[in-house]
């Protein structure tokens, strides 16, 4: 038994107060304080595990923002080296997700994410201008393939190739076919100066053309032959002649049977 501090009373040796006067005893502070320093080690511990959760979470978010921040960069590096647009929106895509994720989190913008957004709209604006002008450039074209058209009319027809029918049918079939694996639209700057020659057997040769294949000055004959009318065979660096198979040329180097 213990007795009240304040009035007198017995008490139990494990109240907490008393019952008469509402005064708390030794074993009632004791409990207490136990009570409030297991709540402020609790409270501690609920601290430290918050802390150390939302550490981890920003860790990975930092970790996570650098490979999306380096997948945008590298995306982007790639569409400019093999000029392909959709790499170039993978970029973009990863770069602005960069972005947003380090707002999310209050992480500093990766450089890689801003030079893979960069890069990426620098691609795009490079594939807008090729694009735009191919387009203007297949225009060109076509409009200079329907001038020929008009220039040329019936002219094919006739039963002798004049230089200037032999030129504009050797223009068209250069900006219509290309040339070897060079497309319509980069043939440009063409001359059209040589000799026309008559060769055996109906067909026609005209030599030294002049233009350009891409990046690449030509020299070339267009060789013609004549059924309905008159079309370009082909042209080519080599002259027409020089272009027989051996056993085209035997045949026509061989005497005919009514010659022996």
């Amino acid at each position: 038994m213990v007795t009240c501090n304040r009035c007198g009373a017995e008490l139990p040796l494990d109240a907490w107060e008393c019952p008469y006067c509402r005064t708390l005893t030794v074993y009632g502070h004791q409990r207490r304080e136990a009570e409030a320093a297991a709540a402020r080690a609790h409270a501690d511990a609920v601290l430290a595990r918050d802390h150390a959760f939302a550490l981890s979470q920003r860790e990975e978010a930092q970790r996570s923002l650098a490979r999306s921040s380096q997948h945008a960069m590298l995306w982007s590096l790639g569409s400019l080296v093999l000029c392909c647009s959709p790499l170039a929106l993978v970029g973009l895509v990863l770069g602005f997700r960069s972005r947003a994720l380090a707002r999310r989190t209050g992480l500093v913008i990766p450089t890689t994410a801003t030079l893979g957004i960069v890069i990426g709209f620098l691609q795009l604006a490079l594939f807008g201008a090729a694009l735009a002008f191919g387009l203007y450039a297949d225009m060109q074209v076509k409009e200079r393939v329907e001038q020929l058209n008009r220039e040329l009319g019936q002219k094919p027809e006739q039963l002798v190739l004049t230089q200037g029918t032999a030129c504009a049918l050797a223009e068209r079939h250069l900006l219509t076919e290309g040339f070897g694996k060079v497309s319509a639209i980069s043939i440009e700057d063409f001359r059209c100066d040589g000799a026309l020659e008559q060769a055996s057997g109906g067909g026609a040769e005209l030599k030294t053309l002049e233009f350009k294949a891409g990046s690449d000055k030509v020299r070339a004959s267009a060789c013609f032959s004549r059924g309905a009318r008159w079309s370009v065979d082909s042209i080519q660096e080599r002259g027409c002649s020089e272009t027989k198979t051996p056993a085209a040329s035997a045949a026509a180097a061989a005497p005919s049977p009514s010659s022996r």
